[in-house]
C-alpha cells in the first residue's frame, strides 16, 4: 500500500503551540479558521472530550498549510471536561 507524501512529513504535534488562524463566529458559535478561505476543500474538524486545546489547533493549522479551508467550532462553548470530571 502506498501512502501520500503529507502523511509521511506532517510535523508531530507540539505541547506548547502559537495559533497561525484566527478565531471568529458563525452565529453565536466561536470557531477556529485556518487555511485561506479561497480554498475548494474545506475540512469541518471535530474533538475530543477536551476541547480546542493546542493539539487541535495545531493540526488545524497543518492541515490548513495542506491547502484547506479548516473550520473548528468550539462545540461545548468554551467549558471543556477537565481530567478531574
Amino acid at each position: 500500500m502506498s501512502f501520500p507524501a503529507a502523511c509521511c512529513n506532517t510535523p508531530p504535534v507540539k505541547a506548547a503551540y502559537t495559533a497561525k488562524g484566527t478565531k471568529g463566529n458563525i452565529g453565536d458559535l466561536e470557531c477556529y479558521f485556518s487555511g485561506s478561505k479561497a480554498s475548494k476543500r474545506g475540512i469541518l474538524v471535530n474533538y475530543d472530550i477536551f476541547g480546542m486545546h493546542a493539539n487541535v489547533i495545531q493540526l488545524c493549522d497543518i492541515l490548513g498549510e495542506m491547502g484547506f479551508y479548516v473550520v473548528l467550532p468550539d462545540l461545548v462553548h468554551g467549558k471543556p471536561l477537565t481530567e478531574a470530571e
